[in-house]
């Protein structure tokens, strides 16, 4: 029973990390855009 649930939620979790993986960069890319904006002001 165990193998079963853990197959039955792997293709769920990684479509959640693809969606934290895509939406992370885009935060971490604006907060180094603005750091090095301020960095250089």
């Amino acid at each position: 029973m165990t193998e079963v649930t853990t197959n039955t939620h792997e293709p769920f979790k990684p479509a959640v990390d693809t969606v934290h993986k895509e939406a992370e960069p885009l935060r971490t890319v604006s907060d180094i855009i603005d750091y090095y904006k301020n960095r250089k002001s």
